[in-house]
């Protein structure tokens, strides 16, 4: 697994811009898992302590194009970089969710700005890490374990296991691509094929 993250040179001017505000801005979820096992991440998803019209503000007054993708979940897409087209930034306020009546989506969300809040919203261990952006680099906020769980190909869930399949159905079918993910032959790290497990980890 990588010993020293990077982000792509379009993203970082933006995890700074967010930092000049006094605000913070974390890459977060697949693209960190991926960057650990050396993957080059499809798209970067970033949590921001931020409301979303604040978002678009800071992003706006920038430079940036912005696109209310999910304001009610707090989404902004911000398209970044020098090249067209540009690169496509979903950038998500940090937030806490409540029920999920059709099995997947939530029923509400509140904006708390608190990461913390954000990482224990989601699935597994390896899906729920950020990293912190400072003039020194990267550093990886792991509250739940989940680069243990990388090393040892474990997909773990996050808080109680039972709880979460039952409020999100497609949680357990998310598990068997994750597994797939972890040991597929495009990934030499994941040499063998380790077995699905997924007692709760809290921090």
């Amino acid at each position: 697994m990588s010993s020293a993250p990077s982000v792509p040179a379009y993203l970082a001017p933006l995890l700074s811009l967010f930092a000049s505000h006094g605000e913070a801005a974390y890459p977060v979820g697949g693209c960190v898992r991926d960057t650990l096992m050396d993957i080059p991440p499809h798209d970067w998803d970033v949590a921001v302590t931020t409301i979303p019209h604040d978002t678009m503000a800071i992003c706006h007054a920038a430079g940036y194009r912005t696109v209310p993708t999910g304001l009610k979940h707090g989404t902004v897409t911000v398209l970044v970089g020098e090249e067209k087209p540009r690169m496509p930034i979903e950038c998500t306020t940090c937030r806490t969710e409540g029920g999920y009546s059709d099995g997947r989506h939530p029923d509400a969300v509140a904006f708390t700005g608190r990461i913390e809040d954000d990482l224990s919203r989601r699935d597994f261990t390896v899906n729920a890490m950020a990293f912190t952006h400072a003039e020194g680099g990267l550093s990886v906020l792991d509250l739940f374990g989940g680069q243990d769980d990388l090393k040892s190909r474990i997909i773990r869930a996050v808080g109680d296991p039972d709880t979460r399949f039952t409020e999100d159905t497609m949680s357990r079918e998310d598990s068997r691509s994750m597994s797939i993910l972890l040991v597929s032959p495009t990934r030499p790290r994941m040499e063998q094929p380790t077995p699905l497990v997924m007692p709760t980890r809290t921090p």
